[in-house]
């Protein structure tokens, strides 16, 4: 009987691939996860600003549908023909009601109501206002958001008159 030797890796040889498995193993999944994460933060990011473009939709459609726009220093009602649409302001939400409820998490600041160029000074008492600016703080970044109402002269009159009886 000869001696007959199989073809076979050795104990180090096997040791060494299933070590080059391991690393490449290893960055495939950490480039997965780099991918992943990269992936979630688009995914975030991208929700907040369809957040913004939701809100910024809402508000011009309702301050161009409003007959009448009431507001002071943290809400504002827009009252049209068989619709009322309120926004309330707070530092990190905005929440829009009308038929159903919106919220939109988005932090504002600089909140000012206007009315004919003049701010508008009503801590608890809504007032006629034709202008609404504030600033939406993504990403670090502040943006000037400016809505405005265009009144027609028999509006104006009767809001002029309403707030010279409320003086």
């Amino acid at each position: 009987m000869g001696n007959k030797h199989l073809k076979a890796f050795t104990l180090t040889e096997m040791i060494m691939v299933m070590l080059l498995t391991a690393i490449v193993v290893a960055m495939a999944y950490e480039v997965l996860r780099i991918v992943y994460k990269t992936h979630a933060a688009f995914a975030a990011k991208n929700e907040r600003v369809n957040d913004v473009e939701r809100l910024e939709h809402w508000l011009r459609r309702d301050f161009q549908k409003a007959e009448v726009i009431l507001g002071n220093d943290h809400s504002v009602r827009l009252l049209s023909t068989g619709d009322t649409v309120s926004y309330v302001f707070a530092d990190s939400l905005v929440i829009r009601r009308a038929v159903r409820v919106d919220s939109f998490r988005i932090a504002t600041s600089d909140l000012v109501t206007a009315f004919r160029a003049q701010p508008v000074q009503a801590a608890g008492e809504q007032m006629p206002i034709d202008e609404l600016t504030f600033s939406i703080l993504l990403e670090k970044q502040q943006l000037p958001e400016n809505f405005f109402k265009w009144y027609s002269a028999t509006q104006l009159i009767n809001l002029t008159n309403g707030i010279d009886r409320h003086q």
